[in-house]
């Protein structure tokens, strides 16, 4: 009986050393999968190649803040209730340290400018004003023409300026952009006067 006793408590002892060893592996597996996970996204392998970037009153989020290099799809959603514009520029610049000039962000120089484009509204609303005062004018006399061609022009060109600007996505509209991306640092920013400095931008990494 004491030889059976004896026995039993070797094969007890036995197992719990089987059971310890196995579990000492499963730990080291798990750490070297984490290990290899982080490395696996600091390289940018298992980041996603698109995001959404979600435009209101007055933010811009971003679902996916960084993403892989290469094609990337960039959806810009616009969830408020006004008019918003979406202009991604390549930049060593942080997000919220963008030049302005009469609120409009200042893009020449700064970077290479993806998606969008580098334009002043005030420039392209007065730019249609007069040419349609001149025309309007040329049509109704030199005196009719200079008073009412300038009251038309401005007029027009404040309403071309705001409602025929192609980039601008009006409330509820979405707008897909495929762009190939280099590493780096990128700014999306909303071009719309005023809309940037009340706080209508954002940052995207891309890692290689």
């Amino acid at each position: 009986m004491r030889t059976r006793l004896i026995m039993i408590a070797i094969f007890a002892a036995a197992a719990a050393l089987v059971v310890s060893a196995c579990g000492g592996s499963d730990s080291g597996a798990t750490a070297q999968g984490g290990t290899a996970e982080a490395a696996s996204e600091a390289s940018g392998s298992e980041l996603p190649d698109s995001t959404t970037v979600k435009m209101g009153e007055w933010f811009f989020g971003l679902d996916h803040p960084r993403v892989k290099a290469g094609k990337v799809t960039v959806t810009a959603r616009n969830v408020g209730k006004v008019e918003h514009e979406l202009i991604v520029v390549k930049t060593d610049l942080a997000a919220d340290k963008i030049p302005t000039s009469n609120g409009e962000p200042m893009l020449e120089g700064i970077g290479e400018v993806v998606i969008g484009e580098a334009h002043s509204h005030k420039e392209h609303g007065e730019e249609h004003g007069e040419e349609h005062g001149d025309e309007h004018g040329d049509e109704h006399g030199d005196e009719h023409g200079e008073e009412h061609g300038e009251e038309h022009g401005e007029e027009h060109g404040e309403e071309h300026g705001e409602e025929a600007d192609e980039d601008h996505l009006l409330p509820g509209e979405s707008r897909r952009f495929k762009v190939d991306l280099k590493p780096g640092h990128y700014v999306l920013i909303c071009g719309i006067p005023g809309h940037y400095e009340k706080g209508q931008y954002a940052t995207l990494e891309v890692v290689k």
